[in-house]
């Protein structure tokens, strides 16, 4: 049992590394996609806008449709 003490807490703190770095890469993740988030947000509050400007549900385009 001794001699897998020291392979053990070599497991441990691999673990616990990669644990930490999966944290650091989640956190970093939220943080960009809350950017994108506000970014798409204005977009669409642009397309909307325009939706109910000119009293229609969708409109057509190259790029796509968008609707309400």
């Amino acid at each position: 049992m001794e001699g897998n003490e020291g392979h053990l807490g070599k497991c441990v703190k691999a673990y616990l590394k990669i644990k930490e770095k999966r944290g650091d890469l989640d956190k970093a993740f939220k943080e960009e996609d809350g950017k994108l988030e506000e970014q798409q947000s204005v977009v669409k509050a642009e397309l909307l806008q325009y939706l109910k400007n000119n009293d229609i549900k969708s409109v057509k385009t190259e790029a796509g449709t968008f609707y309400k």
